[in-house]
């Protein structure tokens, strides 16, 4: 089962709303974010950077950073 099935099995069946569920549907989104970002690095360090380039990762980033922060609020409430 991948990643997102996983995460989807655990959203989408209220019987699986426990804690212990919740942390690993915390780390399951940790893990795509990381990812993503890994991804998102290295099309664009694969291509010589320049300011755009660069200017364009720095905003993805920050992106990325913000939606986490987000969601690791919402786990939080």
């Amino acid at each position: 089962m991948s990643l997102v099935e996983e995460l989807m099995n655990i959203y989408l069946n209220p019987d699986n709303w426990t804690d212990k569920n919740f942390e690993k549907a915390k780390r399951i989104l940790e893990t795509l974010l990381k990812f993503q970002m890994q991804q998102v690095y290295r099309l664009l360090v694969e291509k010589p950077l320049n300011y755009k380039r660069l200017e364009k990762f720095i905003k993805l980033m920050s992106i990325l950073n913000e939606t986490k922060k987000e969601m690791l609020d919402e786990g939080n409430s």
